[in-house]
């Protein structure tokens, strides 16, 4: 008989389109209707598989119940390189949150979040089975709630030789084991011991989510402080809450205590969630680490934690920082995604539906007024933040808050009179500047703690120039927030010296930002080496580069980060590169610049802080058709632009003028200068006749 020839059959995936982005293109959609949907706007590495062919199931997530629909089902879809693009989508609409229970994923993990949480559980695209594919396309039955989703496959017997003697049978559970009498009864904290007795041999995520759902039931914690000195005496809830407050020392004690406990799903996903957003990045917190790590490989092992981290794995020290500690830590994840990979080759699984059933409905949050449009405030919000430079979606909203006397309303709306330019009379600046004191709080949310406050410029009703503040325990709840979309500039500050202020910048809501300043080699590292897709980055102010020191710690870094940012990849719209002082130190590893791709983009390269009068040389021979170089001495400001000009005007005014000049006219006139433009004022008449005297083939003129 011929060879059976098995086909590989092509992948099939799932991902999630956002509320906001569903309805502001579908905003009166309805089960049954077709969507003619051709595209995914996605560059999430999980859907790479599709490149092979395939199909991408899309789905959304419908309030006020969280139900899931099936919005379309795109053909081989193909990368445009923003886009997955396939024909038009010709399913109708389905509602298939009746299958919430049944789709396992390839990974077997299935869908587990809690109220409330079901689109962001769904955020990272999962690769579907034939079974999922069969049940969402209508072509196959749910199974039963109590039957088993997957079976192993059955060895073919061997001859074995009886045993004298039959093992004693297991013994018989008696009733209550499975937490079931004493959550019949509200004993929630009763109801746990046997759960967590169950989860030590079982790790089933199903158990895991009715663990953490029966603690949600308990009352809210006062206080984690042990009242006696057995280890399990005190409120495990409000301890994982509180485990990097404090000194790290403090911190380095939680963790440890985490060690003596018994296996808890609870541990497993606080420690996972530092992992995700790592608190600590120096290299003396190795020991907090250390410990982290060992526990989730082994005492705290949830197969849970592979789903958060595989997305991680491939790139870490992106989360991390790209620092020798940040490869190391890249190491470690890799290892215990290895490890836990290895433990949960099959992922466990739960019947757990009876006790679910015995849990009070969650409470859904009260919904948000409805405006005229028909949605709340929180989904208008939302589609500024997917939106941002629509500035139509941002009069609606605040439109939507005058209706309901928010006072944002008010505020967006004198801010748009000054955005059409129209001044505000002194009344109404008073009170644009009244409401922005009082409410900043509140509209910046996780923002407000991470930036000084003296430093925020409003446009339009929301953020679009901040300085950072270096608070790195806020950081982790800033990091990712939505309310980044709307921020054009940022300086980094002193914010800019350390890897976690660094991750700000390099989440995907920060992307939009145009202005970069005050960054320093450690963040330009991190900058240079992550991916440039949708950076819309055009100016970027570098004030520490220190390429001068040669093979020390500082100069090795520093010149990696700087070759990697000459290649351009990571900076696909920048148009202007500045240097601080300490940047510009060292004119012989800047040459590369020059003649680097990104150069080619470049149209102005501005040294700042006095830099090195060598520079008007360098100046007159680099600058071209599209590129000015300008020298900031203080007093003196210089352009060179194309055709070997020169334009002069007032700087900073500065008590050294006359000693500056002095300094600085020798090294103006070393460069054949064919015309110089001074801007009236910037000179004095002796100093302008010196520059005259110095340049006399040169066209001097005062403009």
């Amino acid at each position: 008989m011929p060879a059976r020839t098995t086909v590989a059959r092509m992948p099939d995936l799932l991902a999630i389109v956002s509320k906001a982005v569903f309805d502001a293109d579908n905003r009166n959609a309805a089960v049954g209707q077709v969507l003619a949907i051709d595209r995914y706007v996605s560059t999430n590495k999980a859907l790479e598989p599709l490149r092979g062919g395939g199909r991408l199931f899309l789905v959304t997530v419908r309030p006020p119940d969280e139900q899931l629909w099936l919005v379309a089902v795109l053909e081989s879809p193909k990368h445009d390189g923003k886009a997955w693009v396939a024909k038009a989508n010709t399913r109708p609409i389905a509602n298939i949150s009746a299958l919430r229970g049944s789709i396992r994923f390839t990974s077997n993990t299935g869908i587990s979040a809690t109220k409330g949480a079901l689109g962001m559980s769904l955020q990272t695209p999962r690769q579907l089975t034939e079974e999922d594919v069969a049940m969402m396309l209508g072509s196959a039955p749910a199974p039963a709630s109590a039957k088993k989703t997957a079976s192993a496959p059955v060895a073919p017997k061997k001859e074995v030789a009886p045993k004298k003697e039959a093992p004693p049978p297991p013994p018989k559970k008696t009733a209550g084991d499975d937490g079931s009498k004493q959550l019949s009864s509200g004993k929630w904290a009763n109801a746990l011991e046997p759960l967590l007795a169950r989860w030590k041999d079982e790790r089933a995520p199903e158990l895991a989510e009715l663990i953490e759902r029966v603690s949600a039931q308990l009352p809210s914690p006062k206080s984690w402080q042990l009242t006696r000195p057995d280890a399990a005496q005190f409120d495990l809830v409000a301890f994982l809450s509180t485990l990097t407050d404090g000194k790290f020392a403090d911190s380095l004690a939680r963790i440890q205590k985490l060690e003596k406990l018994d296996p808890d799903p609870r541990v497993a996903a606080a420690l996972t969630r530092l992992i995700v957003t790592p608190p600590f990045t120096a290299q003396s917190s190795r020991e907090f680490w250390t410990s982290l790590y060992e526990q989730l490989s082994d005492r705290h092992a949830d197969p849970r934690t592979l789903d958060a981290l595989k997305p991680l794995v491939k790139d870490y020290q992106a989360t991390f920082g790209r620092t020798k500690m940040g490869e190391a830590m890249e190491r470690r994840v890799q290892a215990l995604v290895k490890t836990l990979s290895e433990r949960f080759a099959t992922v466990p699984h739960a019947d757990v539906t009876k006790q679910l059933a015995m849990l009070p409905a969650a409470k859904a949050a009260p919904p948000g007024p409805k405006t005229k449009s028909g949605q709340s405030l929180e989904e208008l919000l939302a589609a500024v933040y997917e939106r941002p430079d629509d500035d139509g979606v941002r009069e609606v909203y605040a439109d939507a808050l005058l209706e309901v006397g928010d006072p944002r309303g008010e505020f967006m709306t004198l801010q748009f009179k000054r955005a059409r330019g129209e001044p505000l009379t002194p009344a109404e600046t008073k009170q644009e500047a009244a409401l922005q004191k009082k409410h900043v709080k509140a509209w910046l949310g996780p923002l407000y703690d991470v930036l000084y406050t003296t430093h925020l410029e409003f446009r339009r009703g929301f953020l679009y120039a901040a300085q950072i503040r270096p608070v790195g325990k806020a950081i982790p709840a800033a990091r990712n927030h939505p309310a980044w979309s709307t921020v054009r500039e940022l300086n980094m500050s002193t914010g800019g010296t350390n890897e976690r202020g660094a991750s700000l910048i390099l989440q995907p809501n920060a992307r939009r930002i145009r202005v970069l300043t005050n960054i320093v080699y450690l963040v330009l590292d991190e900058l240079a080496a992550s991916p440039g897709d949708g950076r819309e980055l055009e100016v970027l102010d570098i004030s520490w580069l220190p390429l001068g020191d040669g093979e020390g710690e500082y100069g090795e870094v520093a010149m990696r980060a700087w070759k990697a940012t000459l290649t351009g990849a990571a900076f696909p719209k920048l148009r202007a590169l500045q240097f601080g002082y300490e940047a510009a130190g060292n004119l012989e590893a800047l040459e590369g610049l020059w003649t680097s791709p990104l150069c080619k983009r470049l149209e102005r390269v501005r040294f700042s802080r006095y830099p090195n009068a060598a520079l008007f040389v360098l100046a007159e021979r680099r600058c071209s058709k599209q590129l000015t170089v300008e020298l900031d001495f203080g007093p003196f400001f210089f352009a060179a632009t194309p055709g070997g000009n020169l334009e002069l005007r007032a700087g900073e005014p500065d008590g050294h003028v006359d000693n500056v000049w002095k300094q600085l006219l020798p090294h103006v006139a070393a460069a054949p200068w064919k015309r110089v433009t001074v801007a009236a004022g910037a000179l004095t008449e002796p100093q302008l006749a010196a520059l005259r005297k110095q340049l006399p083939k040169a066209d001097v003129v005062v403009s």
